[in-house]
């Protein structure tokens, strides 16, 4: 009986060691805690860097140039804010103590801006010629085209007068009128005519001349 109790005193003694000797098992996660108050803002970081550029637009829709459009005709209105200064300008003579502009020589008048005339004779009568050799020459009812002629001669005492034609009315105001006497040019003076273009009719154009002498 002793040896039997002594054995189960050891066996006791040796299983309570082991237990002791092995490692302490996890326990149980406990449930999570409430979440804290959010802290404050932090400082702001340093600016990141600039990104790529991005791609250019569509052109916008160009303006009218003038002179960039086809022919002579330009039909918007045109604003030169930088001024304008005229310089077409021609030089003609003539021999002869009567003479009737050609249609070539009146149209170069009406499109320049100065004509230089030296007559050959000191009184010389220059008539204009017949609207219906001119057609065309201002291209709309109503058009006009300014243009002056000085008489070039350096010889004092030549006179230059101007006679209208068949459909072309040379007109002066009448305040030329009593100054000059008519439509005269003398010496070394400066004429300006402003050409109008009359209403179209069955035959011609017709024109009125409107002179002005400056003296």
């Amino acid at each position: 009986m002793k040896n039997t109790a002594l054995a189960l005193a050891v066996a006791a003694l040796l299983v309570g060691g082991y237990a002791l000797l092995q490692a302490p098992s996890d326990g149980v996660n406990g449930e999570r805690g409430a979440v804290g108050p959010q802290g404050p803002v932090g400082p702001q970081g340093p600016a990141g860097e600039q990104g790529p550029m991005g791609l250019r637009g569509p052109a916008g829709a160009a303006s009218p140039i003038l002179g960039a459009v086809a022919g002579n005709v330009f039909g918007e209105q045109v604003q030169l804010l930088g001024g304008t200064i005229y310089g077409k300008n021609i030089a003609t003579t003539s021999q002869g103590s009567s003479i009737t502009l050609s249609a070539a020589d009146f149209r170069a008048w009406v499109n320049a801006d100065f004509v230089s005339f030296t007559p050959g004779l000191a009184a010389v009568t220059v008539t204009l010629p017949a609207s219906s050799t001119v057609p065309g020459v201002l291209s709309s009812p109503r058009g006009t085209s300014r243009f002056c002629v000085q008489n070039a001669t350096s010889t004092a005492g030549t006179r230059i007068t101007f006679a209208g034609s068949v459909g072309i009315k040379l007109l002066v105001a009448s305040s030329s009128v009593s100054a000059l006497g008519s439509k005269v040019l003398d010496t070394g003076k400066i004429g300006c005519f402003t050409m109008i273009r009359e209403v179209a009719t069955s035959t011609a154009y017709d024109l009125d001349a409107l002179y002005e002498p400056f003296i």
